[in-house]
């Protein structure tokens, strides 16, 4: 498991909020339609104020997956010997037990990092 932690400070229209983003886990994740790729899971120290699936949780994923891939991804190619994942996931949590909501964006993986969202 990578430990780390991405700050994003958003605006809401009445204040803002400092949210932390947290990885905490991260592995191989087989999936029906685009086949197999990486996860990182992923957990905020708060809910933001317009929900666990609004904009502002929307808009962020695309950055913490461009923040934690450039060592997410060489690692989890190297521990499990994967020749060339067809994707890159973050699971965002609603918190850190195995129960709960989560957000799953799929990323193609270009030049070591999140591209285009799939």
């Amino acid at each position: 498991m990578i430990s780390a932690s991405v700050l994003t400070t958003l605006a809401a229209p009445v204040k803002s909020q400092e949210i932390f983003y947290e990885l905490v886990d991260t592995g191989m994740l087989a999936d029906p339609k685009r086949g197999q790729g990486i996860e990182m899971r992923v957990t905020a120290n708060i809910v933001p104020t317009d929900g666990f699936y609004g904009e502002i949780n929307q808009l962020a994923m695309p950055n913490i997956c461009k923040h934690y891939a450039p060592s997410v991804i060489p690692f989890i190619i190297d521990k499990f010997e994967m020749i060339e994942p067809e994707f890159i996931a973050v699971r965002l949590l609603s918190s850190s037990s195995s129960f709960g909501r989560y957000i799953l964006e799929f990323y193609a993986i270009e030049n070591g990092t999140c591209g285009g969202k799939l």
